[in-house]
């Protein structure tokens, strides 16, 4: 299914050459099958263990798919599944490489936490930021097993124009699973302190995305009077369009990695404004938006934040170019796949 993690692991597979590698794709907690078609286009063979097996017997089944098809090298990513089976994998394949990417280490879901058990049995851990490397070097994980590969976004996507309100309404725009995680309930809250503030509704949230909280979010708009000020899109294919329509993204987050969306802003030349969490605060910073700290203000601090950004036409566009020089430098899709191709090209090397 649809998601920043995913989209991820849908872009590395995608990094490499199918005459070379033949790639098997094993989703043990899989809960939707939005993206099937497009990992069949990606990869050479898809198994959804819980529809297959079970949850409870994944594990079983990731081994038995790795032995049975004398797997080289494994990456495992968000699953614990995968996780536990690796000592007994090492032990029967002792030339198997192994190889987990880690977007997350703050409280909430701390991977790097999580899986000390297992770490020994990783050869390679990929920090997808300078957060999750810091967490793994105070965890003791040797400087020799990380490799700190920045997420990619593709710049020729996004157009990076200025966005302005040709209609007299601003539009703002969420993009995200509707999970509680990215905590949209937050939005019709942060909506109505920036009406207090501007005294009038020239602005329009936009939400894309779908997920277990819209019912309650579309009560919560209909429960402030904020109908008017609400767009719920449901999940959409393409983000590129949207972007360009909008002025800026707002992510009020409670748990994150380096989130897609924000990636993507930049290269569309969009100031962000996002909770202070897990690796947002290496992208978003007064130069390139505001990013929030979590506590008994942020709502106030939400709208605060996007009230002096729609008021201020230049300083807005000021951060937004900040925000594509950022993604120029550090987060091309290029470099990006050329860092995982390497990576497993040492991995053939090593096998």
């Amino acid at each position: 299914g649809p998601g920043g993690a995913e989209a991820v692991l849908l872009d590395v597979a995608a990094a490499l050459d199918r005459g070379r590698y033949e790639l098997l794709l094993l989703a043990t907690q899989s809960q939707d099958d939005g993206w099937l078609k497009r990992w069949e286009n990606t990869v050479d063979h898809v198994y959804d263990l819980q529809k297959l097996v079970g949850f409870s017997n994944a594990g079983a089944a990731v081994y038995s798919i790795a032995l049975n098809w004398g797997v080289e090298t494994l990456l495992v990513q968000n699953s614990l599944t995968g996780y536990s089976i690796l000592p007994h994998l090492k032990t029967r394949l002792p030339s198997l490489r192994t190889i987990d990417l880690i977007h997350s280490a703050d409280q909430d879901w701390d991977v790097v936490a999580a899986t000390r058990d297992v770490a020994p049995s990783l050869d390679v851990r990929v920090a997808i930021s300078e957060t999750v490397r810091t967490r793994l070097r105070r965890l003791e994980t040797p400087d020799s097993k990380i490799r700190l590969i920045r997420n990619g976004v593709d710049l020729r996507r996004f157009s990076p124009c200025c966005a302005g309100a040709t209609d007299g309404v601003h539009r703002i725009l969420f993009a995200g699973r509707l999970d509680p995680v990215k905590r949209p309930l937050l939005l019709p809250e942060i909506a109505r302190e920036l009406r207090q503030r501007r005294k009038r509704e020239d602005f329009r949230f936009i939400v894309a995305g779908d997920g277990p909280e819209r019912a309650a979010l579309a009560m919560r708009v209909r429960k402030y009077g904020l109908r008017a000020t609400f767009d719920l899109r449901g999940h959409v294919d393409d983000i590129a369009p949207l972007l360009g329509q909008c002025e800026l993204v707002v992510l009020p987050s409670k748990a994150e990695g380096i989130p897609l969306i924000i990636l993507e802003a930049f290269a569309a030349c969009r100031a962000v404004v996002a909770s202070a969490v897990g690796g947002v605060p290496e992208l978003v910073t007064a130069e390139t938006g505001a990013a929030i700290p979590r506590g008994p203000r942020e709502v106030s601090e939400f709208a605060d934040a996007l009230n002096e950004l729609l008021d201020q036409p230049l300083l807005r566009e000021a951060r937004a170019q900040n925000g594509r020089t950022l993604v120029e430098r550090l987060y091309d899709r290029q470099r990006f796949a050329d860092e995982y191709r390497a990576l497993f090209e040492i991995g053939r090397a090593h096998v």
